[in-house]
């Protein structure tokens, strides 16, 4: 599993994200317009979207079971999903409907999130009161497959969610815009920091709110020495970070 997300930030101040999505099994994969009202059927507990979304989904049929993997809603809310084993804690049904809260499967977070909330304060407040997630099967591999995700809106603020609580979600601000696998964010935040302060002067509080700042020209830094060349997540997540905050701002056109 090597999915990888970064967002870039044009000089115009306008975001653009893109990600990877690489998996160790073949799954059918469609692009799709959801419109506001439509009634999903296949999921967990159906329910009706709330808002009109654009995205690519994971479907066997796409017209009975289809899942956002990403997307973007008629509120600039974009973002994706990405797998997140071992960190993962789902709960039985019967917990989360005990809490008033709808019951849906984690590889549903993506598609509930995009078609329910107009803000980044939408999910950040509401999320929480809203769902859970259960730990009982699907048609996805077999199970409730373990997913967090990532959102972005049009001013370049990103968000990260994750289901490492039982029955409910840890959320996190993303200064990077970069986003991969397990472990959790904050873990990658740190990590991320350490490597920081070996190859530059920088020191960091290790909060996990304070800005991680671009890498002027003139800075210095060893760069990418010594990084990991692997495919685990925690590596791809720092050359992720790296290569971003090495590059220089772009126009829109080369973004």
């Amino acid at each position: 599993m090597a999915c990888t997300g970064i967002e870039l930030i044009s000089k115009q101040g306008n975001p653009y994200w893109a990600r990877t999505q690489d998996f160790e099994q073949h799954f059918e994969y469609s692009g799709v317009k959801i419109p506001k009202g439509y009634e999903f059927q296949s999921t967990f507990t159906p329910f009706e979207t709330q808002t009109n979304v654009m995205g690519i989904v994971w479907a066997k049929d796409i017209h009975k079971s289809p899942v956002l993997l990403d997307g973007i809603n008629d509120y600039g809310i974009c973002g994706g999903s990405f797998y997140f084993d071992h960190f993962f804690k789902y709960v039985p049904t019967e917990e989360i409907t005990a809490a008033g809260k709808v019951a849906i499967r984690g590889e549903e977070l993506c598609t509930w999130i995009l078609t329910h909330y107009q803000s980044l304060d939408d999910i950040k407040n509401q999320l929480n009161n809203d769902i859970g997630i259960t730990n009982e099967t699907g048609p996805m591999m077999g199970m409730s497959v373990p997913q967090h995700c990532v959102f972005h809106d049009e001013t370049g603020r990103s968000i990260v969610v994750e289901p490492s609580i039982e029955n409910g979600f840890k959320i996190f601000e993303n200064p990077l815009g970069v986003f991969t696998n397990a472990p959790t964010f904050d873990w990658h935040l740190n990590n991320l920091k350490t490597w920081l302060e070996r190859t530059t002067n920088r020191s960091y509080t290790y909060k996990v709110d304070e800005p991680i700042e671009q890498i002027k020209l003139g800075e210095p830094t060893s760069g990418l020495v010594g990084i990991p060349a692997d495919y685990k997540p925690e590596s791809r997540f720092l050359r992720a970070a790296f290569s971003k905050l090495l590059s220089i701002e772009v126009d829109d056109d080369e973004a």
